[in-house]
This record gives structure tokens, C-alpha cells and sequence, in this order.
């Protein structure tokens, strides 16, 4: 019987037989198998967290109706699960068939990859999946525009076609459009993108079936990163080729190379991991390295300055497992907790904020964990054991609204991202405001209502969990009208756009007070896609109007083109 190992989407173990490890080197740490459940946390807008929703979650909740998972692998907004049956199973964004069940609809609970079985590794590029088979062949789905196939074709497939020429493979890694695979005789190919020189071929050029990488033997890891490659060999050190305007190469230096080169100073590493543009190695004392990109702290020694050459992530010791996301690092230290650092504008350091770390934090998984990988995109998965019993808790709504006191007629913008989860991931949004207007339930956390008239509006938002729990928040804006003492605003749309221009919007202001109305500035709203030009005189006199316009196209459907029109006039500002 095969034994089942997880293996990373930017990280693969060599073997003498598909999918499984050799013996540990001297002093090395080998994680207890996991118990098979998955665990997901970060950006959502396909489903990729596979909870059933499209809501992102800065708290890790489990995949749903999945279980005996023994690997995961995730691509920039699918995510991928083998389970013990030896079977995969995905969910996530579809456009390309990267499910692989034969359609190309995407799915926030997990679909079982058709015509695939004796299945020991995944692994998983930008919107390609792969897995390798028990014969030791590779077999891959979804986007194929780069050759990611490695079939010497470039047309895409919602079904698993096998990668050409390919024989003996005991590892597969990608990202991005490019995979590698490492042979049984410690050799490394690699096929898809080559732009950057990441096949390590001598050239910088991408190839539709797979080229072997110059000069690499005795190899026993490989892992890809945004636009270069990694391979580890046997004697614990690491190699890099491709892309290194960022020093994503390690070797002390930003000039790209479409050969290997020794990433410097690095010995008796035990794994690596690739990064969009950074890169990362445990060493057998329980460490890690990192080197590139740092803009987002994604190296973790509490600077956001890039480094050709490795530094030690700071405050982590026993760590037995390591991944790189798209702008974050992940380690699994030997307690079973895990750490991340980094970027988290989607939640994808999994500790309940949104507020990027240059340190380590720790994620709020509540298991003990074997395995993590790093999305494409902001999300991250982490394999372990179920959840530690904890009492149920309902979700938190939190509200705020722009503006809070203004001039009737006004838009009023809410946004609910401050809202939280309790025991399950929140599923919906709906805005009752107070006039009728109801918008939701939904997935978006903001919305936006037009108020014609003065006086308070309560506003009231309630959320939802997948679990049906529920919590709701009331906050109320008040709008002045006209005929106070002071300076005033109104505005009605219309005004005098630009003539012939068919795509134009405007509102025309009026002062309506006792004393000139000052405007400041004229800004987009938030999320707003519109950019507007004020017409207006910096003092408005008592009873004059101007006009302030835009481009309006139209945009997505849940676009908006709203105007910050910032005043003297009571709330500050108004939003049209």
C-alpha cells in the first residue's frame, strides 16, 4: 500500500516511489500524517475557501463536506484537496475549467476532479491544477494558454490530460503558468511560462512540453515561485533560476538567469517554498530563511526591504512545514500551531485583522495542524485535525456610514467589513435603511442609498452565518435641509456637462444657506470608479450653482460612481 503524503503546490519531496518521502535526515522533524480536514481562511470573491459562501474570512473555518484529506494545493482563486481514497476534489473559480468536472462553473463547496484515480500528489499553478498518479505519470486541467499542459498544445481542458514525455516523476510543483517535476533519478523539467528563464533551460522562452533543467542533479525538492524556480538538493543546498529583479534568486545579486545558480549562504536545508517574489527554506535546526521581495514584510524579519540574500525570520524556532502566498509566508511548527506574515488586505494571515505583520503571528486555527499552502491569491489552507470543541458563538455586525450628519438630499455609503464571525463563516449581508430600501442579503459589505429628504435614518444591517445565527447593528444619519442659518448645500442631478459626451454624469450644486458655501475638495467615493471635474469656485456666493461632472461607462453592476463633495455646510461633506 501507498503511503499518502501532502505535498505543497510550491514545495514536492522526492521519493523512491510517487508522492513519498525518504527517511529524515539527521535531526530532522517528520509531522505525524494529518487527520484530513481542511482548513481555509482569506480572500473569497470565487468560493475558494470552500465554505458554501463568497464572503472572505479573516478566521480559518473548515472546508465544507470534505473529509480523510491527506494534501492540499491551491492556484491564485481554485483551491485543490486529495483525500485518502486517492481521489481530488476542488473548488473555486472555474473560468478555465480548472475544476476539472467538465464545466466551467465555479463552486464554493468542493466538486470531485472527473476521470482521475490513484492519485498521490496535487499541486496547483494560477488557474492549472495538477496531480500525479501512482504509474508516475502527471496529469493537469484547466488553463493551458502558456503550455501549461506540457502536451505540446496550448488549448484549454476541463478534464485531466496527461503531460507528454513524462516518466518516473516522484514530485510536482507550479505557480503561476509554470511546473516542474522531479524525476526518480534526481533530475529536474520544467514546461509552461519561460519569459523570465524560470524552465532553467539557458533560454527565456516557455515550452508546451516539458525541458529538462540545465545542470541539476541529485535533487530532492523542487517548488516554483511567481517568475522563478527552486529545487533542493540532496546535500541541503538550494538552487534558484529566473526572474531576479527583487533578489528572488538568493545569490546575492538582481541579475536574472535562465540557468541554476546556489541561492548563497544556505546549508542544511530540510525544505523550501516559493513566494510570488520571495522564497523560503527550513533548515534542519527548525528555522527559516527568506529571501526577495519584501514590500509586504513577506520575509518576516520586521523590515519591508528586499534582500538578495537569505534572512532569518524573526521568532520562529521547531518549525516542521512551510509555504509561500502571494504576498505572506506560512510556517507549522511542531506543536501543531501555525504562523504567518506578511501582506493580509485579504485576511490571509488568518488572525482575525486585516493589518499586514513583518513578524510572525499566529493564525487562529483551532486544531493542530500538519501541512499549510500559500495561495495564488490572498487566502491560505491548512491541513489538520477537527476543531477543539468551543461553545457556539453568534456572529458580531459592525456598521459605519458616510456621512453621519450631512445635507438632505445625500447618498449615504455602509460598509459592514467590520463585521465578524462567531462559530461559522458569515454567509450574507442585508441593509435595511430605513425607507423602504432593502438591499441584500448578499456577499457585498457595502452599499449605497440616495436620501432625498432631512431628519434621521436608521439604517440597520444583519448579518448571517452559514449555520443560520444571525446579529444585527443599527446606526442612524441625520441630514439637514434647507432654510438653516449658515452655509447649505443641494444638488440635483443633471448640470451643465460636457456637450456630445454620452457616457457624462453630473450633479448641479446649489448654495441654499445664509452665508456662502466653501467646497474643498471633490474626491471619488469609496470603491467609487468615477473621476470627476468640479467646476465649481472655491466660495459658492448664497443662491449661484455650478456644475461638478464625470465619465460615467457604466462599469460592473455592483460598480458604483458616487462623489465626495467635501464643504463648510453642516456633516462636512455630502456624497452624490
Amino acid at each position: 500500500m501507498f503511503a499518502l503524503v501532502p505535498v505543497l503546490p510550491t514545495a514536492a519531496l522526492a521519493s523512491g516511489a510517487p508522492g513519498a518521502p525518504g527517511p529524515p535526515g539527521p535531526g530532522e522533524h517528520r509531522p505525524r500524517p494529518a487527520t484530513g480536514v481542511a482548513w481555509a481562511w482569506g480572500s473569497n470573491s470565487y468560493g475558494e475557501l470552500g465554505y458554501g459562501t463568497q464572503i472572505d474570512s479573516r478566521l480559518p473555518f473548515p472546508v465544507a463536506d470534505l473529509d480523510s484529506i491527506t494534501a492540499l494545493a491551491a492556484g491564485t482563486s481554485s483551491a485543490y484537496a486529495l483525500r485518502r481514497d486517492a481521489t481530488v476534489w476542488a473548488w473555486g473559480a472555474n473560468w478555465a475549467g480548472q475544476l476539472g468536472d467538465a464545466t466551467t462553473t465555479s463552486r464554493s463547496t468542493p466538486v470531485q476532479v472527473l476521470d482521475l484515480d490513484s492519485v498521490t500528489a496535487v499541486a496547483a499553478g494560477g488557474s492549472t491544477g495538477y496531480a500525479l498518479r501512482r504509474d508516475a505519470t502527471v496529469w493537469a486541467w484547466g488553463d493551458n494558454s502558456q503550455g501549461q499542459f506540457g502536451n505540446g498544445t496550448t488549448t484549454a481542458s476541463s478534464l485531466p490530460v496527461r503531460v507528454s514525455g513524462l516518466t518516473d516523476v516522484s514530485a510536482v510543483a507550479a505557480r503561476n503558468a509554470t511546473a516542474l517535476a522531479l524525476r526518480r533519478d534526481g533530475t529536474v523539467w520544467a514546461w509552461g511560462n519561460g519569459d523570465n528563464g524560470q524552465l532553467g533551460n539557458g533560454t527565456g522562452t516557455g515550452s508546451s512540453t516539458p525541458v529538462q533543467v540545465s545542470g541539476l542533479t541529485d535533487v530532492s525538492a523542487v517548488a516554483v515561485g511567481g517568475h522563478a524556480a527552486y529545487a533542493l538538493r540532496r546535500d541541503g543546498t538550494v538552487w534558484a533560476w529566473g526572474y531576479n529583479g527583487d533578489g528572488g534568486l538568493g545569490d546575492a545579486t538582481t541579475t536574472d538567469s535562465t540557468v541554476p545558480v546556489q541561492v548563497t549562504g544556505l546549508d542544511e536545508v530540510t525544505a523550501i517554498a516559493g513566494g510570488w517574489g520571495s522564497a523560503y527554506a527550513l533548515r534542519r535546526d527548525g528555522t527559516v530563511r527568506a529571501w526577495g521581495y519584501n514590500g509586504d514584510g513577506q520575509l518576516g524579519n520586521a523590515t519591508t526591504t528586499n534582500s538578495s540574500t537569505p534572512v532569518q525570520v524573526a521568532g520562529l524556532a521547531n518549525v516542521s512545514a512551510l509555504a509561500g502566498g502571494y504576498a505572506a509566508g506560512y510556517a507549522v511548527r511542531r506543536d501543531g500551531s501555525v504562523w504567518a506574515w506578511g501582506d493580509d488586505d485579504g485576511g490571509e494571515l488568518g488572525d482575525g485583522t486585516t493589518t499586514d505583520s513583518f513578524t510572525p503571528v499566529r493564525v487562529a486555527v483551532p486544531a493542530r495542524v500538519t501541512a499549510i499552502v500559500g495561495g495564488g491569491g490572498r487566502s491560505a489552507y491548512a491541513l489538520g485535525g477537527p476543531a477543539r470543541a468551543q461553545p457556539d458563538i453568534a456572529p458580531t455586525a459592525r456598521l459605519s456610514l458616510v456621512p453621519a450628519l450631512g445635507s438632505a438630499p445625500s447618498v449615504v455609503l455602509v460598509d459592514a467589513t467590520g463585521s465578524a464571525p462567531g462559530s461559522a463563516p458569515l454567509a450574507s449581508y442585508t441593509f435595511d435603511f430605513g425607507d423602504g430600501t432593502l438591499v441584500g442579503p448578499g456577499t457585498d459589505a457595502t452599499a449605497a442609498n440616495l436620501y432625498h429628504d432631512p431628519g434621521s435614518h436608521p439604517v440597520t444591517l444583519t448579518v448571517t452565518d452559514s449555520g443560520g445565527a444571525t446579529a444585527t447593528r443599527t446606526v442612524t444619519v441625520r441630514l439637514v435641509g434647507p432654510g438653516q442659518t449658515g452655509p447649505a448645500i443641494s444638488w440635483v442631478r443633471g448640470g451643465d456637462t460636457p456637450q456630445g459626451c454620452n457616457h457624462c454624469a453630473g450633479v448641479l450644486l446649489t448654495s441654499t444657506g445664509t452665508e456662502a458655501l466653501a467646497i474643498t475638495s471633490v474626491t471619488p467615493a469609496p470603491r467609487s470608479e468615477a473621476f470627476p471635474t468640479n467646476t465649481c469656485p472655491a466660495v459658492l456666493p448664497v443662491g449661484q450653482s455650478c456644475t461638478i461632472w464625470w465619465t460615467d461607462t457604466g462599469g460592473r453592476p455592483e460598480s458604483n460612481h458616487n462623489v465626495v463633495i467635501r464643504h463648510n455646510a453642516p456633516g462636512g461633506l455630502t456624497i452624490v
